[in-house]
């Protein structure tokens, strides 16, 4: 097993913005940078959260990421490691 510690907060950022690229929108609510500092998420989870996220948009045939797409995705994900969102 190979340790990879959580990304500090600047480098969450970093991760967050590379994942959305260009194909998807944010909404004027979302923040990444607060969502960066609010959730340590590692960078495999920060894909999965941003496949979820594509899915349920894509779901609405809308091409905009809202707030609730970000933080119910980000249950999801730590749902199945048994964390709570706080």
């Amino acid at each position: 097993m190979i340790y990879f510690p959580v990304p500090k907060p600047r480098q969450r950022m970093k991760l967050w913005k590379d994942a959305f690229g260009a194909h998807l929108s944010l909404a004027s609510d979302v923040d990444l940078t607060k969502i960066a500092e609010r959730y340590e998420i590692a960078g495999g989870e920060i894909v999965n959260v941003v496949r979820t996220v594509a899915i349920a948009v894509a779901s609405r045939g809308e091409s905009v990421v809202r707030l609730n797409d970000i933080d119910a995705a980000i249950r999801k994900e730590f749902q199945k490691d048994g964390r709570v969102v706080g």
